[in-house]
C-alpha cells in the first residue's frame, strides 16, 4: 500500500487521470486492487476518485471481480459507494453472485443474498446462479442456493434443467446429490425433463459418453430409458451414432 501512496504523492497533480488508466484490456487500478484481495488499497483508491462502476473487457467491473475471488470486505466497500449495483450485469449478464455461484464462493453467496442480490438472475443463456453452480461442479454453492429457496425447476434459454446441465457438464457429484442423494425427492423427477429439442438427460449423457452420468442416471427411479426426441432418436441411438461403445 506504501508504494501505491508514493505513487500517487508524485503524481498528485494527475491523480484523477491516473484513477481511469486502463492498460489494453481496460482494467484500472481499482480492478487490480479488488483482484489482489487489499481492502486498504481499494480504500484509498476510491477516497481518491476510483470509479467503482468502471468496466473492463466484457463490462466486468470490480465488484464482479472481488465476488469472483471471494472478497466479502472489498465487495462491502464497494457496495457502500452504491448498493443499487449489487446485481450489476456484465456483457454477458452474468452479475456478481453468478461469479460467486461459478467459483464456488459460498460466503459470498450468502453475503450477497443478505445484502439483497437477486437469486433467481439470468445471465445470457438464462442461467440462474444455480443453474450456473450446477454446470461449474460447485456442490456447496449448489447446496447453499438450494437452502435460500432458488428456484429448482429453471431452466436455460434451451430448455435444460438442472439434472440436464449436471449431465450435459458430467458433473457428477452434483448429478449424485439430484439424482440420487439429498435432493432425490424431487431431483428424480427432473431426469425425464427434455430440452427444446426433446433430448432427455440420458440422451445427452449417452451422446457426450458420459460412462459416469450415464451410471448415475440409470439408478433413477421412474427414468425413461426408450425417450425419444425430436428426431424419434432414443439415447441408444445417440450413443450409437457418436461411436460411443
Amino acid at each position: 500500500m506504501e508504494i501505491v501512496k508514493i505513487i500517487m504523492r508524485i503524481c498528485f497533480d494527475k491523480r484523477l487521470g491516473m484513477m481511469k488508466w486502463k492498460d489494453k484490456e481496460l482494467n484500472t487500478p481499482l480492478h487490480f486492487a479488488c483482484e489482489s484481495g487489499n481492502c486498504e488499497i481499494v480504500k484509498l483508491l476510491l477516497l481518491n476518485n476510483a470509479d467503482p462502476l468502471a468496466c473492463r473487457m466484457h463490462d466486468v467491473t470490480p465488484l464482479h471481480i472481488a465476488a469472483k475471488e471471494g472478497f466479502i470486505d472489498i465487495v462491502s466497500v464497494l457496495l457502500q459507494n452504491d448498493a443499487s449495483e449489487i446485481d450489476i450485469a456484465d456483457a454477458n449478464l452474468l452479475s456478481p453472485i453468478h461469479y460467486a455461484a461459478q467459483f464456488g464462493k459460498v460466503k459470498m453467496i450468502e453475503f450477497l443474498l443478505h445484502k439483497g442480490a437477486d437469486i433467481e438472475c439470468q445471465d445470457t443463456d438464462s442461467y440462474t446462479p444455480l443453474l450456473t453452480s450446477a454446470a461449474y461442479g460447485q456442490l456447496q454453492a449448489m447446496n447453499t442456493l438450494i437452502s435460500a429457496n432458488a428456484l429448482t425447476d429453471d431452466v436455460d434459454r434451451n430448455g435444460k434443467s438442472l439434472v440436464f446441465i449436471a449431465a450435459e457438464e458430467d458433473q457428477v457429484q452434483i448429478l449424485e446429490a439430484l439424482v440420487l442423494g439429498v435432493y432425490k425427492e424431487w431431483g428424480s423427477e427432473l431426469v425425464n425433463t427434455p430440452d427444446a429439442t426433446h433430448n432427455t438427460p440420458l440422451h445427452i449423457a449417452a451422446k457426450k459418453g458420459h460412462i459416469n452420468s450415464l451410471k448415475i442416471l440409470l439408478k433413477a427411479s421412474h427414468l425413461k430409458v426408450d425417450g425419444r426426441n425430436e428426431a424419434e432418436r432414443t439415447p441408444l441411438h445417440l450413443a450409437a451414432e457418436a461411436g460411443h461403445a
